[in-house]
């Protein structure tokens, strides 16, 4: 029977140790826990009920507030088995509370602010427009993982101020806080080791001052020690983004002989006169061009004959292209087939671009602009400028009595290019001087 007793006695001393109970009730969706433990998810405007042991107890909620990440946190302490309501409230932080005293805590900084006026800052921003403000106090100091950061913030000012912290350099919101003049034993968990970025701001029109005082309560003995300073280096940081590149899939070079008429020019005497003109295009694509002036029979066996001996080489081009001739032949080689003639009748004659030039020349007023211009019996050119339509052969005939016929042969190399696209990503390094914990 005692024994009975004993054990029912010691049953009742473990459920009243260990039966106490919080009810966390919250205004936002979010999860709930306790001394930095998950205990479950909450809806908004309800309530859940975490089981506790008697002392202190560390209770956070974590959830989406006006479109951004924060936590909100208290510290409570339980000593009855009564039921404890704990309200969290998001969009008004209420400061944490505790029924010990920070002997715990270590001073991390304790740092005059001076926070430029809401003047000022418009007035930046009006000669930099859409860039941010880079004058607003900001601070950076590392914490260890399982750190409790304790913040207070003491106003000289009587201003509605801002406070943003964050992890650094991933811009991970940890506590942020629009509207306050004053804050007092704010706590926030420290989930991992890192950087934190501190930056306050305010609403007032001069300029506000205060002081800002952050602490640190080590998670146990071994961190105690953490060194809270941080170093400053340089960091490259490679990203990769996706673009359309465009590649060439294949490119078909061709060789065009355009007409090669017979032009005949009359003689100076002659009542038609002496001038003639033979109006080209170009083809489309054209990358380089060439052309042989010939004057009567003399001038078109010339390029007879070239044809002949060109047929006999062993150039390499016309591997490649057996039907060259000998002006595409002497485009694409530099070697020249037809011979330079040292006797007979000539023609002088200038290749010009319009109407207008063409008709300066026709009336032998001059001021004509011209490409290429020359007296010969026979000539072959090559250009490596294009010109655009309309284009002219403009001829004269320098001969009192006899007119002479004209064999005039074209010939232009085109590239046809096909390409298509194809995503590639390209790297980028950029280099970031960024804080880094010393530990």
């Amino acid at each position: 029977m005692k024994k009975n007793l004993l054990l029912s006695f010691l049953f009742l001393c473990i459920i009243r140790g260990y039966g106490q109970s919080i009810l966390v009730i919250v205004n936002a969706d979010c999860k709930v826990y306790v001394d930095g433990d998950e205990k479950g998810k909450v809806k908004a405007d309800n309530a859940l009920k975490v089981s506790v042991t008697k002392g202190d107890h560390y209770i956070q909620a974590k959830g989406k507030w006006n479109g951004q990440e924060k936590s909100i946190s208290k510290t409570i302490t339980v000593s009855d088995d009564k039921q404890i309501m704990l309200n969290l409230t998001f969009g008004d932080e209420q400061e944490a509370t505790t029924s010990k005293s920070d002997t715990a805590s270590i001073i991390v900084a304790e740092v005059g602010v001076k926070m430029p006026g809401t003047m000022e800052v418009g007035t930046w921003i009006n000669n930099n427009p859409n860039k941010e403000f880079p004058n607003n106090p900001t601070y950076f100091y590392g914490f260890e993982k399982g750190d409790i950061m304790v913040i207070d913030y003491s106003a000289v000012s009587n201003s509605t101020n801002s406070l943003d912290i964050s992890t650094c350099p991933v811009n991970i919101i940890k506590y942020s806080n629009k509207s306050f003049t004053e804050l007092h034993n704010i706590r926030i968990k420290v989930e991992e080791r890192g950087v934190y970025r501190f930056v306050m701001s305010t609403k007032h029109f001069g300029t506000a001052t205060g002081t800002l005082s952050i602490k640190r309560i080590p998670a146990n003995a071994v961190s105690k020690n953490f060194n809270t300073g941080v170093v400053w280096k340089d960091v490259n940081d490679t990203t990769y983004r996706e673009v359309e590149e465009r590649y060439l899939v294949k490119s078909d070079t061709t060789i065009i002989d355009l007409s090669s008429p017979t032009i005949e020019v009359h003689s100076k005497l002659n009542s038609s006169g002496n001038h003639e003109y033979f109006r080209f295009t170009l083809p489309k694509n054209t990358i380089s061009w060439g052309y042989y002036i010939g004057v009567d029979q003399s001038g078109e066996q010339a390029f007879q004959d070239a044809l002949d001996n060109l047929t006999k080489a062993a150039l390499p081009v016309l591997t490649k292209f057996p039907t060259a001739g000998p002006i595409g032949a002497f485009i694409l080689s530099g070697v020249n087939y037809v011979a330079k003639l040292q006797s007979g009748e000539s023609v002088s004659y200038t290749l010009v671009q319009g109407d207008q030039n063409r008709n300066l020349f026709l009336s032998n007023q001059g001021g004509y602009q011209e490409y290429k211009s020359g007296d010969v019996i026979n000539d072959l050119e090559k250009m490596s400028t294009n010109i655009s339509s309309p284009a002219y052969f403009c001829f004269r005939n320098n001969n009192k009595v006899t007119a002479i016929h004209i064999t005039l042969r074209i010939t232009a190399i085109t590239v046809n290019q096909q390409w298509e696209t194809k995503p590639v990503k390209k790297m980028s390094i950029v280099t970031k001087h960024l804080p880094r914990n010393i530990n």
